[in-house]
């Protein structure tokens, strides 16, 4: 009797194992399937990112590459310079007015 009451908690035993490990596949299966939807939307972004960046110009440049780094550091390089220059320009600017005053 002993022995039987032990072959049935190890069935049962099995059994819920079973069933747990069912239940894990299906919320592995559910979860990849929702990897895929998101990879996909993150395509689709990727893309649209991509589109944005050559529709718009640079200063006195064609069309850009979002996915080029370089040409992106080289037009933020180019539109720091400019700034600088204009900056330069206006403090001289000021000091000459400051020595007319």
């Amino acid at each position: 009797m002993v022995a039987s009451d032990f072959n049935n908690q190890i069935l049962s035993l099995k059994a819920k194992h079973e069933e747990g490990k069912e239940i894990f596949e299906q919320d592995i299966k559910k979860l990849q399937e929702q990897l895929k939807e998101n990879d996909k939307n993150f395509e689709y972004n990727e893309k649209s990112l991509n589109q944005t960046m050559k529709e718009q110009k640079g200063p006195g440049q064609g069309k850009q590459e979002f996915a080029n780094p370089v040409e992106i550091l080289k037009i933020r390089l180019t539109n720091l310079t400019n700034k600088n220059k204009e900056k330069r320009r206006l403090l001289e600017q000021y000091v000459r007015n400051a020595k007319i005053i």
